[in-house]
C-alpha cells in the first residue's frame, strides 16, 4: 500500500479528532458554568476550525496523486542514475 493509503488514514484520524473536539466543546459549554467555560469552549472551537481547514486542504489532494508523484520521483531518480 502506498502513501495515498496513508493519506486516507490521516484524513480519517483527523476527522475523528475533530468529532472528539466538537464533543468536548459541547460538554464544556453545557456542563460547566461561571468558571470561564465560554472562553475555554471558544478556544477549543478555534482549534477545531484550524483542524477543519487542514482537513479541507487534505481533501483537495487525491490520494492517488500522492502515489503517482512518488513513483514519478523514483522514475526520475532512476533515469538520472541516482
Amino acid at each position: 500500500m502506498g502513501r495515498g493509503y496513508q493519506l486516507e488514514n490521516y484524513k480519517t484520524e483527523l476527522r475523528s479528532i475533530i468529532r472528539e473536539l466538537h464533543d468536548l466543546e459541547r460538554a464544556v459549554r453545557s456542563d460547566f458554568k461561571n468558571i470561564g467555560n465560554d472562553m475555554c469552549a471558544d478556544s477549543i472551537h478555534s482549534v477545531i476550525e484550524r483542524y477543519e481547514s487542514a482537513l479541507g486542504t487534505l481533501n483537495e489532494v487525491p490520494a492517488s496523486h500522492i502515489d503517482q508523484m512518488i513513483q514519478a520521483s523514483i522514475d526520475a531518480k532512476a533515469a538520472l542514475g541516482k
